[in-house]
């Protein structure tokens, strides 16, 4: 009888603890999830909005993955598309993302997700508009098919 209980307790726990990680998601509706480490965001203006993807790599399968357009944050490091819930591991890649960022001031708008998505991100975003606004400019002057 002993032996039974506890087997039915740790079935439980299983079942528990999956829950658990679908209702840390932040109730989003999505398709599933993906872990990325050594990520980092990617700022983009889209149709004069500022839009913020992740990149790193699929813990899954080792391969690298960008994310669609982030469209809420969950947790510092938990964040969902559309259809995708990312759980970002340990702090953002910041020579990664910053490659590309020729401004120092576009390079403090990327620093500001070091340790994740801030809670203030979409006003981060916001912020950043006119200064991305710059920077695309000066890395698109021969490429306005975008």
């Amino acid at each position: 009888e002993e032996g039974k209980g506890k087997e039915a307790r740790e079935t439980t726990d299983d079942v528990v603890t999956d829950q658990g990680a679908k209702e840390k998601g932040g109730g989003a509706v999505n398709h599933g999830s993906k872990t990325l480490n050594k990520w980092f965001v990617t700022l983009k203006i889209l149709k004069g909005q500022m839009i913020v993807y992740v990149t790193g790599i699929d813990v899954g399968t080792g391969q690298g993955w960008k994310s669609s357009a982030v469209l809420a944050r969950n947790g510092p490091c938990t964040v969902s598309t559309k259809n995708t819930t990312y759980i970002l591991r340990g702090h953002m890649d910041s020579k990664r993302a910053c490659e590309d960022v020729k401004s120092e001031e576009a390079k403090g708008m990327v620093c500001k997700f070091n340790k994740g998505f801030p809670s203030n991100w979409k006003a981060v975003l916001k912020q950043s508009l006119p200064i991305w606004k710059d920077h695309e400019s000066d890395d698109d002057d021969d490429d306005d098919d975008d």
